[in-house]
């Protein structure tokens, strides 16, 4: 069977050095981990005149300074609380020094790339430039192959690549290399990796009028008016005007929404919102909050990159590049698109996006929900930690990113795909804990799922969602948490973690600076082979999820009926949508937005509902149990918009540069 490479480039390509040897001035940069060796099998060498957009991640400047401003900006008690930056401060204050980019264009030159073949992004972070599998192998070291990662699914990359010792600390990582390239059989439809914690849905029924406020029924089917409830939200003020400073943005790939389910679900269950208000694409659970407020739906790539053809792997990138160019990528021998592991527009397939990739099209509103996780252990260390520094670099800007924290447990998204089986469990014996990227991104507001109890009232406290309907990998869904393997414990969390385990130590065999265990060698840098170890999590790592919403039988509308859904997907645009509502307020008064609010939440807990009931099943275990105070099944609980508007709007007021 015949192997193309699926990206369209132009047959010029750079002239490299001759092929070198490997000498005491080179050392090894980056090398595959065991995680990625498990999950794909190697076919034999790339054809050494394939053409691969190549990108060089400079090393970012100042990232511990920024990590220190944002906690600044971020802390209820700091004098710089909302003193949030612009996005030219943003790129000013992390762009690389000029030092880095001559050190790493020189050899790039020196090595035989045409200087006037290099671009420097806007962005200052990437040097870019084509060349052939051949020129890679002189440059970097190493030998690309060819990788079958699924029935469907294959890739191109190196096991391992090497750098001029005196340029190691100018380079983040080089891709494509360990971060793969996809390739494609043709004839053959590659089915793409979604690893979302999909709302799912579990029973139909048919078409009826829910107009009624009725309160009795919330444990069956989760309304919007038993949200209010549920969080003491009050009914929306329809005579507001939509304000453009207070937008939250939902994040969509491959998906769309029917205007008429929607306008179903408003007679059905926000009658005061009027028909033809849109859009809100599988999200309709959060528009009766946040209403009048603007929903801006980011439907991200086209119907071939999302569809059952789909080849890529990267994740969120293009989203990224939308919003603020982080990972945008440039022009050269005729292609404009993106890294070679994400799509590449314009898209020549049928029906595809005609247009250029959108690099910093959309000014990013306040608030940002996204339901889409990935398992960590299939993306690269050096790649997680940069998506990573773009949410820091969002929460400098005043944006508050909300992830779901998935629907697994301690498990992660069942996959072949990855390697960690159809129960999502690492280790020889599936008993391995695996947490999700990015819900161990620091930066990020990770929420858990909850649930109302059997026969409970909306009054009553709510469970950690341990739902004995279908899910799609299997008869339950529950809340998932975990320990992160590649970021340690924020300062803010560190209080909270040795709480918890003094309340509710589970006695689990652990390990700790788990970045050692899954994603470097067998044996990690303390000696520890943690292919043989009987630990099941990282003790010290990113803990979540932060915080919690409801996640189970939330009323939707499909196909004009009535249904219900489950999923902290629903979750996650639910918590999103009240600190809306909080920004909605300070705008008015003329304060800031929150920004990034781990920093308040772990300083001021009681101002969400504590969940102390609940755990979080997987891998051959119970998982966590919820206790008292924060727990990594439901964080700290779920909103008391009452408490949370009282105590956000007595902060300073910050800097808005959305007014």
């Amino acid at each position: 069977m015949h192997i193309f490479f699926c990206l369209t480039v132009a047959a010029s390509a750079v002239s490299l050095a001759s092929c070198r040897s490997i000498s005491d001035n080179v050392v090894l940069h980056e090398q595959v981990t065991q995680a990625i060796v498990q999950r794909e099998t190697k076919l034999g060498r790339l054809s050494t005149d394939t053409i691969l957009p190549v990108r060089v991640a400079l090393r970012q400047n100042k990232l511990e300074a920024g990590e220190e401003q944002l906690l600044k900006i971020s802390d209820p008690d700091s004098p710089q609380y909302g003193q949030h930056w612009t996005q030219e401060q943003t790129i000013d204050f992390f762009k690389p020094a000029n030092a880095t980019v001559k050190a790493v264009t020189e050899w790039l030159v020196a090595s035989g790339v045409n200087k006037t073949r290099i671009t420097h992004t806007d962005n200052k972070q990437w040097l870019a430039f084509d060349a052939t599998v051949s020129d890679m192998e002189s440059l970097l070291h190493t030998k690309y192959y060819k990788y079958k990662q699924s029935s469907q699914k294959y890739a191109a990359g190196c096991d391992e690549y090497y750098l001029p010792k005196d340029l190691q600390a100018h380079v983040d990582f080089i891709k494509p290399a360990i971060m793969r390239s996809s390739l494609a059989a043709p004839g053959n439809m590659i089915q793409k990796r979604d690893s979302a914690a999909r709302n799912v849905v579990h029973a139909a029924g048919t078409k009826r009028d829910s107009n009624s406020i009725d309160l009795s029924d919330c444990y069956n089917i989760v309304s919007p008016a038993c949200v209010r409830a549920l969080y003491g939200l009050p009914f929306p003020n329809t005579t507001q005007t939509a304000d453009n400073a207070t937008s939250m943005g939902i994040f969509e790939t491959g998906q769309t929404y029917s205007q008429e389910d929607l306008d179903e679900f408003f007679q059905s269950y926000a009658p005061y919102i009027p028909n033809g208000t849109s859009p809100v694409p599988e999200s309709v659970d959060a528009y009766p909050i946040v209403y009048p407020q603007k929903l801006i739906m980011y439907s991200v790539n086209d119907a071939y990159y999302t569809g059952p053809s789909s080849n890529t792997t990267g994740f969120l990138d293009t989203f990224l590049d939308a919003i603020d160019g982080s990972f945008c990528a440039y022009s050269a021998y005729g292609q404009t698109g993106d890294s070679s592991i994400d799509p590449s527009y314009p898209d020549p397939h049928s029906g595809g996006y005609r247009g250029q990739l959108m690099c910093g099209t959309y000014q990013p509103p306040n608030v940002i929900s996204l339901s889409y996780t990935d398992t960590g252990v299939g993306l690269p260390i050096n790649y997680q930690k940069r998506q990573c520094n773009e949410y820091l670099k969002l929460g400098l800007q005043g944006v508050s990113m909300f992830f779901d924290s998935g629907d697994f447990g301690v498990s992660g998204v069942p996959s072949d795909i990855d390697g960690v089986g159809l129960d999502g469990c690492l280790g020889p014996n599936h008993t391995v804990f695996n947490p999700q990227f990015p819900n161990g991104c620091p930066w990020v507001t990770v929420v858990g799922g909850t649930e109302i109890g059997y026969m409970n009232s909306v009054y009553e406290p709510e469970l950690a969602v341990s739902s004995g309907e279908p899910s799609l990998y299997g008869p339950f869904f529950w809340s998932g948490g975990g320990f992160s393997n590649v970021f340690p414990a924020p300062g803010y969390q560190k209080h909270a973690i040795k709480t918890y385990f003094k309340r509710k130590d589970p006695g689990y065999p652990y390990y700790e600076n788990g970045i050692a265990g899954f994603h470097g060698d067998t044996v990690g840098d303390d000696g520890v082979d943690y292919n043989k170890t009987d630990g099941l999590y990282n003790r010290n790592g990113r803990t979540y999820p932060d915080v919690s919403a409801v996640g189970s039988d939330l009323a939707q509308v499909q196909n004009g009926y009535n249904i219900t859904g489950s999923g902290t997907s629903a979750s996650a645009p639910l918590f999103a949508a009240v600190i809306s509502r909080i920004n909605a307020e300070r705008v008015r008064a003329s304060k800031s937005p929150l920004g990034h609010i781990n920093p308040a939440i772990y300083k001021h807990p009681d101002m969400l509902n504590d969940i102390v009931s609940g755990w979080d099943p997987a891998c051959g275990s119970n998982g966590f149990n919820c206790t008292v105070g924060w727990d990594p099944v439901t964080g700290y609980g779920t909103p008391n918009y009452p408490k949370m508007l009282d105590f956000f709007m007595k902060l300073p007021a910050g800097r808005n540069h959305s007014n």
